[in-house]
């Protein structure tokens, strides 16, 4: 029988290797080490405050109440958002919450505002797979002050509830 036995794992043999290209392994380590701290420090801090808003379709069954507002959830959803992100409302925003007011946005034009604002808002619209009798929308903002992001992000879910409930109402009375 020339074949060697199998050994399995010899730990001495991997500990040597280990040993012998440690520079291999510490360099790169302390390196992104030192890079992800610096990074942590200097970048600034942003934060995101989101709220998820949950529509449910009627639960009454059809034969028995016609129901009111026949339009399609998703697509309320995406007129409403797009009312929320419109200019109008967004201008409202930043003069409600007072966005945009210290002294380095003295100079930039309301559309810079309006367009920067934009890309702070994040309206998603998700699908329940398991219940398909619910929807679920998300508003998120983004900012570097944490009240004002909360405050901002309450700001525009308060207003989505209520732009969706004049449509309904809209809908209903026509």
């Amino acid at each position: 029988e020339n074949s060697t036995p199998d050994r399995g794992i010899d730990l001495r043999y991997y500990l040597a290797m280990i040993s012998r290209r440690r520079w291999v392994i510490i360099l790169p380590f302390c390196l992104a080490m030192l890079v992800g701290t610096v990074l942590a420090i200097k970048l600034p801090k942003l934060y995101e405050a989101s709220t998820l808003i949950l529509v449910q379709r009627q639960r009454v069954p059809e034969k028995l109440v016609q129901p009111v507002v026949t339009s399609d959830i998703e697509y309320r959803i995406s007129t409403i958002s797009q009312q929320i992100l419109s200019r109008s409302n967004l201008e409202r925003v930043i003069e409600r919450f007072k966005l945009f007011s210290g002294p380095e946005s003295k100079d930039v034009f309301m559309e810079d505002k309006i367009a920067d604002l934009r890309k702070r808002i994040n309206v998603e619209v998700s699908r329940s797979k398991r219940d398909r009798d619910a929807d679920a929308f998300t508003i998120s903002y983004r900012d570097q002050n944490p009240q004002m992001t909360m405050r901002v992000a309450n700001g525009l879910a308060s207003f989505f509830i209520d732009e969706n409930l004049k449509v309904r109402e809209t809908q209903a009375v026509g």
